[in-house]
């Protein structure tokens, strides 16, 4: 019995039935009876590549790579968001620079800056100190 997995990442071909090729052809697994499981078994593999077969069996990195992914997706979201508040801000305010007034101070002078350096702190503490 091989103890070695097929490395490298598969495809999905259709002939009777699905099936997950590897990138020379080889099939990998067969007797896949509809498209959806074949696709979500070609995605797992692929989004697997290097993690060992026993890490996976224990879950171990995947809990944690999700965990960080869904972690980082948060923060992406997160700074959107405020960079998007800056620049509402700044566009605000400039404008009103040449009169001396600065409208919607609230939002120039501390919601925006608020959730920036809030984000800075956490990502980035050397930079806000």
């Amino acid at each position: 019995m091989n103890t070695k997995h097929t490395a490298g990442r598969l495809v999905i071909e259709k002939g009777s039935m699905f099936q997950a090729n590897d990138e020379s052809g080889k099939i990998v697994a067969s007797g896949i009876e509809s498209k959806a499981n074949a696709r979500r078994l070609v995605a797992c593999w692929n989004a697997c590549e290097g993690i060992s077969t026993e890490a996976l069996e224990h879950g171990h990195e995947v809990v944690l790579t999700n965990r960080i992914y869904q972690a980082l997706m948060r923060d992406r979201d997160e700074l959107i968001e405020a960079l998007g508040l800056m620049f509402k801000a700044w566009e605000q305010l400039m404008p009103n620079l040449k009169n001396g007034v600065v409208q919607n101070y609230e939002l120039v002078c501390t919601t925006a800056p608020v959730k920036a350096r809030a984000l800075l702190a956490r990502h980035a503490p050397k930079v806000t100190g």
